[in-house]
């Protein structure tokens, strides 16, 4: 007997076929792989929420005496109804059969709507829907949240984990490190009209970028492999977005050739010898990211992806990002934005392939710059103006950890431009010399 088990958990929802006729399971467009284990032929889990259009396919040993099924289930509060269509057609030769399901959730009680499980049959084949109740994982202690301003007026653009140390960089080109994220060390800054926008750490270097703010003789990248001292190379343009992976880096930011306004885009594989690849004139990029074998940078009114930082792909959204972060173990891309505007407001977007992006609902009252994923705590930090601090453990449903209106406040009022973490330690540098540290390992 062919079986379908259709099940969610936490708005994630998952499809398994048994052993017996199946022969293929495309979901949204992917083919799954067959999975040949135990019982279980072919399963898909979903990591994002959203619609469903699954194709399943089987041999001719099932046959069809109900071909048609629409099937309504209600969640326990009332609050919340899951819907599963499926329909079925053959052909004759060779004989195959295929199953179209469509799920999809909706945040409202449907009248028609049963209690889990449903359970349905299709000649040969039977199946069940249903909901999983699980319960909730045990959250992690509230993180200890400090502020230090080793050194005032200093303006801190960024922040990466390295060489066993963060190592902030900023305005004038100025650098700082620290093994613990309290005390920290100011290095000996490399120029006065440099200004430092992002850094990277490559496993062998860091490597640092001066945005168009600086002077046309300022556009330069430096190199360091101890995070003190630091070599400027010639750079093909001036950048605010960098990214390494796959052996590569890729800066992106905004050409200033005469009538070429838009989108400048450079690739090295040393952080040394750099190539300009491509100047796009109909928008602007913020920040880049490695994830999931591409690239993928988030601006205004796109995002991109490449394979290589070369050949790039847009993808109309509109949705005014400014910073991104992927999470291997997630399978997902978090992006941050909302932070320029009349009336800035923190959005918060997540995608799994870095071409579809959900907006998620959040409380953020201020725009978000920065944000990561860190693999030991398992979960997202996002900073934004006003001293907004915010997590999340899968990037749909955030908390606030500290902002104005937190109790207790937030320790700084500083608008916060980025985020870096290393094994649960969080920290977050600014624009007026403030840096906070969120510590998840007590």
């Amino acid at each position: 007997m062919a079986g379908i088990n259709i099940t969610e958990e936490n708005g994630l929802y998952t499809i398994t076929l048994d052993i017996w006729e199946w022969t293929g399971l495309t979901v949204n467009g992917e083919p799954v792989e067959a999975k040949n284990q135990g019982n279980i032929q072919f399963q898909y889990k979903q990591k994002v929420p959203g619609p469903i259009h699954f194709i399943a396919t089987a041999n001719h040993y099932i046959v069809i005496v109900n071909p048609d099924n629409t099937m309504f289930m209600q969640n326990a509060d009332n609050t919340r109804t899951y819907l599963c269509a499926i329909s079925y057609h053959e052909t004759a030769s060779p004989k195959v059969v295929t199953l179209h399901g469509f799920i999809s959730t909706f945040d409202c009680q449907v009248p028609v709507s049963k209690k889990s499980p449903l359970l349905f049959s299709q000649g040969r084949m039977t199946g069940a829907f249903m909901t999983v109740p699980v319960p909730k994982p045990k959250p992690l202690p509230k993180p200890t949240i400090s502020k230090v301003t080793p050194y005032p007026n200093k303006n801190w653009m960024d922040v990466v984990w390295g060489e066993d140390k963060f190592l902030a960089v900023g305005y004038w080109g100025e650098s700082m490190t620290s093994a613990n994220g309290s005390a920290w060390t100011l290095n000996t800054p490399i120029g006065q009209s440099d200004f430092f926008s992002a850094v990277v750490y490559s496993g062998e270097k860091f490597v640092a970028i001066c945005d168009y703010y600086g002077t046309e003789a300022a556009k330069e990248i430096y190199y360091s492999t101890d995070g003190k001292t630091w070599t400027g190379v010639s750079a093909p343009g001036a950048y605010f977005g960098l990214a390494w992976g796959n052996g590569t880096f890729v800066a992106t930011g905004q050409s200033n050739e005469e009538n070429k306004k838009g989108i400048d885009i450079a690739t090295s594989s040393d952080g040394i010898t750099w190539k300009k690849q491509i100047i796009i004139t109909d928008d602007y990029v913020n920040k880049v990211v490695w994830g999931k074998d591409q690239f993928v940078a988030v601006g205004y009114n796109n995002t991109r992806t490449s394979p290589d930082g070369k050949t790039w792909t847009k993808h109309a959204n509109k949705l005014n990002l400014t910073d991104l972060c992927w999470s291997k173990s997630l399978g997902l891309y978090v992006a941050v934005g909302g932070a320029y505007g009349s009336n800035p407001l923190g959005k918060i977007a997540i995608s799994s392939d870095g071409i579809n992006w959900q907006l998620q609902t959040t409380t953020a009252n201020a725009g978000l710059y920065g944000v990561c994923w860190d693999d030991k705590v398992d979960r997202f930090v996002a900073v934004g103006g006003l001293g907004l601090i915010m997590t999340s453990t899968d990037g749909a449903d955030w908390t606030v950890l500290a902002s104005q209106t937190s109790s207790p406040p937030s320790p700084t009022t500083s608008e916060l431009t980025n985020v870096t973490s290393n094994q649960g330690e969080f920290v977050a540098v600014s624009a007026h010399g403030v840096v906070v540290k969120i510590d998840y390992r007590s």
